[in-house]
């Protein structure tokens, strides 16, 4: 068993504190995602798993092995059995790509050194580049390399500190794809440390969600996703509608209707309802379903490629709603419609959430 298990960790730089009591867990052979934006104490909590930052209290643990435990009980970097992918590879740039996925094996036999470095870079899908330089290669293959070089040792635990940020959007989806079958396939515990929610969303088992150095929640990438905690998570998962509303004997009164709430927070009285753009549907007057929902207007469209996004004028109440559309052609501007939500929403109490703000990361976050 090598499952990931972290217990009210705390890590203080100075007088900032950075880390309050945070909660983990990763099971055995799944690739699990913290995600937050920049600051949040994310590449610190990486830190003291990696062993590379001491804990100020707390426990870390892998499988029954306990590699951390408040400040006197602390294993050494090179002892955890932790594999780590940085940024950016940062391979050797005078090593080949044999060396530098051997180097992290050590004094180990030379026999044994080539066989493995061999089955690695068969299983990056990157054989016959061996005796490459790191400047021959494209940014996606470094990456392969650098994974590689985490696996070589056979690593109980691989944490990838956001590896995928300096790659063009196309690369980064096909990469993200390949490295989340490499692990399934070597069948090891991985960590993803992102501020890329698509990124979290679309290739992690499960996603923990950082806030100010606390874990607010954990779950599915889609429990999260359809579920999220606060009106601040889910904008930062993702596109949001939010407009008042009114929780009565557990339903929602709102400009788009009488709809059901997933979560009911404090009980009745006047909140946000939150909702996702491709919840909100819309048939124009003469089509089936036409009678369904509240009237409107089509306000504006706007082309997003693989969709896209209609603005939704609310007959006689001001709110203007977007929907997320594969309609094709699009209505007209102007068009009179029906506008639905299809499925729950969410309901806060109260004013929304602040939507988490990206800040400039300080010497401590980077620690």
């Amino acid at each position: 068993m090598s499952g990931l298990i972290v217990e009210e960790a705390e890590k203080t730089f100075g007088r900032t504190g950075v880390l309050h009591g945070v909660d983990l867990e990763v099971p055995d052979g799944s690739l699990g995602a913290l995600l937050g934006p920049s600051g949040c104490g994310k590449t610190t909590l990486l830190r003291l798993v990696a062993g590379f930052e001491r804990l100020d209290a707390g426990r870390i643990s892998v499988g029954d092995r306990v590699l951390a435990e408040g400040r006197s009980n602390h294993v050494r970097p090179e002892r955890r059995g932790v594999g780590v992918v940085p940024q950016e590879g940062a391979l050797f740039p005078h090593l080949s790509v044999a060396r530098n996925v051997a180097f992290g094996l050590g004094r180990r036999g030379r026999t044994h050194r080539r066989g493995r470095t061999e089955e690695v870079l068969e299983l990056v899908g990157l054989s016959g580049y061996a005796d490459r330089m790191p400047h021959e290669l494209s940014g996606g293959q470094q990456q392969r390399v650098a994974l590689a070089r985490a696996l070589a040792p056979e690593p109980a635990l691989v944490l990838l500190d956001e590896p995928f940020n300096a790659l063009d959007p196309a690369l980064r989806s096909e990469l993200r794809e390949e490295v989340r079958q490499v692990l399934r396939t070597a069948g090891v515990t991985a960590l993803l440390v992102t501020h890329d929610p698509e990124e979290a969303l679309s290739i992690a088992d499960g996603v923990a969600l950082m806030r100010e150095g606390v874990i607010v929640q954990t779950g599915t990438p889609r429990e999260v996703y359809e579920r999220p905690g606060d009106a601040g998570l889910a904008t930062y998962l993702g596109e949001t509608v939010v407009i008042p509303g009114e929780l009565r004997s557990g339903r929602v009164e709102c400009a788009l209707g009488t709809l059901t709430p997933y979560t009911g927070t404090d009980g009745p009285g006047e909140g946000s309802v939150v909702v996702r753009p491709e919840r909100i549907v819309f048939a124009v007057e003469g089509e089936r379903d036409a009678d369904e929902g509240v009237p409107g207007r089509i306000a504006d469209v706007t082309f997003a490629g693989h969709d896209s996004v209609v603005h939704l004028a609310v007959e006689g109440t001001g709110t203007r709603v977007k929907a997320r559309s594969h309609r094709h052609p699009v209505p007209e501007i102007g068009a009179r419609v029906r506008i639905r939500v299809s499925g729950e929403v969410a309901f806060f109490n109260g004013a929304a959430a602040p939507v988490w703000e990206e800040r400039p990361a300080t010497a401590a976050d980077l620690r």
